[in-house]
């Protein structure tokens, strides 16, 4: 069972609920997520903008060896840089292994730190998808 509380009215109804469940079985537990985590929006642009990261990394000859200081040559993917780049910032930002419990405004730092790093370091920029 998942409740939503976003208005007073589905407060009011998620209190009901759980008086409701905590008087039928005397026990009840509850797991409580604060913030909004990516929207489907946000995580196909967290792919699109991978895979545009990748192919200017290698249209630019920068393969992975050269970005992660690693030794074997391997061309850059969208999994690639999302794994190898993009988790570990993520990471970083919010505490935790997985993309999808990023909160929304946890892309807005992933985005400034990684284009900030490829500037900085190779002069690749790429802009953050938009919905066009």
């Amino acid at each position: 069972m998942q409740f939503t509380v976003n208005s007073e009215r589905s407060l009011e109804t998620f209190l009901q609920q759980a008086e409701a469940l905590w008087r039928e079985n005397k026990f009840v537990r509850f797991d409580v997520k604060v913030g909004n985590t990516r929207t489907l929006p946000q995580n196909r642009s967290l792919h699109l903008f991978c895979e545009q990261i990748a192919n200017e990394l290698n249209a630019r000859g920068l393969d992975k060896q050269i970005v992660l200081a690693q030794r074997p040559e391997l061309a850059w993917t969208g999994d690639g840089v999302k794994e190898d780049l993009a988790r570990p910032i993520l990471s970083a930002i919010t505490g935790n292994h997985s993309t999808a419990k990023a909160k929304t405004i946890d892309y807005l730092t992933f985005y400034d730190t990684l284009n900030r790093f490829l500037t900085d370091n190779f002069n690749v920029s790429v802009g953050w998808p938009s919905r066009d």
